[in-house]
């Protein structure tokens, strides 16, 4: 019998290697998990277009995606879980980042949403290469306008991304952020900020997870490398950071395995879970 009963795995710096890849031997160590009857869930920060699709050839479960926003049940496709953000606090956000932000990433619905300035910028901004890969092989939903959207509601909205800024201005608007109280503000790659509504993260989602499951959140794992990480690794019964996880991350765990391109993944679940 294992020792836990589900796995919850962030993707970029976790199960990803930094070539975007699983390695055989953590390919290995998760089908000898799966076949122990341990359920395997993914934890992204991505929305669900960017998933990786290894992830249904490695048989998840489950995929909870942007940040803890929405949670889908990979093989019917359904989504059994979402908290997105409400109007009035997508409206105050967009007000705080507007006048500094001028390519902003709205994750909705399992897409990005950009508007028709962001999506003409995209020939000469740098992105994250994932993010790219979307925004070329895919119908990209575009408003007319940031402001369009958020005056319609911002429907569907689960969280804003802004990715590849300077530092200087994600320092100033942080700040601002934080004051309203309305916002549960983190990280993932770097000169980026990611933002969700004060009541979503990883660590809520697992929480709803384990529960709709009827799984004890102590025989809950989770692993993770980036601040957006660091609620589930606090809340799954047994919180493991790689080795190459932000210290706060490192701080607050159970236990630290090796980094994401030295198989950190499989040494956990080799010593630990099976």
């Amino acid at each position: 019998m294992p020792n836990y009963d589900i796995l919850f795995l962030d993707m970029d710096g976790t199960l990803l290697n930094s070539e975007k890849t699983v390695s055989p031997r953590t390919q290995k160590a998760l089908k000898a998990a799966r076949e122990a009857g341990v359920r395997l869930v993914a934890a992204t920060g991505r929305t669900l277009k960017i998933a990786p699709p290894m992830l249904r050839e490695l048989d998840f479960d489950y995929a909870i995606v942007s940040n803890g926003a929405s949670i889908y049940d990979l093989r019917s496709g359904e989504r059994i879980y979402h908290n997105p953000f409400g109007a009035e606090a997508a409206r105050v956000l967009y007000d705080l980042i507007r006048d500094d932000c001028d390519f902003i990433e709205f994750f909705a619905d399992g897409e990005i949403i950009l508007s028709k300035r962001a999506h003409d910028m995209l020939a000469y901004r740098e992105v994250p290469s994932w993010h790219r890969k979307y925004f070329t092989e895919n119908e990209t939903p575009v408003w007319e306008s940031e402001d369009a959207y958020i005056a319609a509601g911002a429907p569907g909205l689960e969280k804003v991304g802004l990715v590849r800024y300077k530092e200087e201005v994600l320092r100033r608007i942080k700040p601002r952020l934080e004051a309203t109280g309305l916002f549960n503000i983190t990280g993932s790659i770097a000169r980026s900020m990611e933002i969700n509504d004060k009541t979503c993260s990883k660590g809520v989602a697992i929480a709803e997870m384990c529960r709709t499951l009827g799984i004890d959140i102590a025989r809950a794992a989770a692993m993770g490398d980036s601040t957006n990480d660091l609620e589930m690794i606090k809340t799954a019964g047994c919180g493991v950071a790689m080795g190459n996880a932000k210290p706060v991350l490192k701080e607050a765990a159970d236990y630290i395995t090796d980094s994401n391109d030295e198989d950190g993944v499989a040494k956990f679940v080799e010593e630990k879970v099976l």
